[in-house]
């Protein structure tokens, strides 16, 4: 069946292209949106309703920024489902309320956890729900005694990352080699750290250049406990290159 993307009979609502109502989900902002009541999947103990506004200040509002502005909110909340989608209010230039169920689900969970070069599912979790990321550069990394961590290193900001760049950091460590050690022996010792926050826990994408290897760390995990990953010379170039 197919609906005009126009959501509500008043004014306020711009129409724009038409989509199916089907069982499938679209993925908005690496949130899976179910324009269905029923979002087809093994539901964790996380499932909520999530409200927001939006197009305060706008006549109209198109059905492509109701839907982005909550998948946004569901995935910055640890979600990886979004269905049942409805505006409760809308006013010109005063904005729309809109509400959907932001859900986790298992299955999707599983899937999403397997692309990340880590069996920790909270850590994959954490870099698939972050909106953006921080880059740091580790000058001592090296010169450290036998805790190695984080919370043991000097950090140096080197730039915040958008939601683009930040996708593009993703996929860039979903193509690090799970399956074998490093290139060579190689004390690893990061040059070059990623933060990625969410759901109130941090995880760390670490990178050395010289060691050309990865891990992906909590903030006071000894690295030395952590087998490190390859990386490709132009994977290893392509962190380098998000870190400028």
């Amino acid at each position: 069946m197919l609906v005009a993307a126009s959501v509500a009979t008043s004014q306020f609502f711009t129409p724009v292209a038409t989509m199916s109502i089907a069982n499938e989900s679209i993925k908005v902002y690496g949130v899976n949106v179910y324009l269905g009541p029923d979002p087809k999947c093994e539901v964790s103990n996380f499932n909520r309703e999530i409200r927001t506004r939006v197009a305060p200040f706008e006549q109209s509002a198109s059905l492509g920024e109701i839907i982005g502005e909550l998948a946004l909110l569901a995935r910055a909340q640890g979600a990886n489902m979004l269905h049942s989608i409805r505006v409760l209010s809308a006013v010109p230039y005063q904005g729309a309320d809109v509400a959907g169920v932001a859900v986790r689900c298992e299955d999707a969970d599983s899937a999403q956890a397997t692309t990340l070069p880590t069996r920790d599912k909270e850590l994959a979790v954490v870099v698939k729900a972050a909106t953006g990321a921080v880059v740091y550069a580790l000058p001592d990394a090296a010169d450290l005694g036998p805790e190695r961590s984080i919370d043991h290193s000097r950090l140096v900001m080197i730039r915040e990352l958008d939601a683009a760049a930040t996708e593009q950091l993703r996929n860039l460590i979903a193509s690090a080699d799970p399956t074998t050690g490093p290139v060579k022996s190689c004390p690893f010792a990061p040059s070059i750290a990623f933060k990625f926050t969410a759901l109130g826990t941090e995880a760390w994408w670490l990178v050395s250049y010289n060691c050309e290897t990865a891990i992906l760390a909590r903030r006071n995990d000894n690295w030395r406990g952590i087998q490190p990953l390859n990386l490709k010379a132009d994977v290893l170039a392509a962190f380098q290159n998000l870190a400028k």
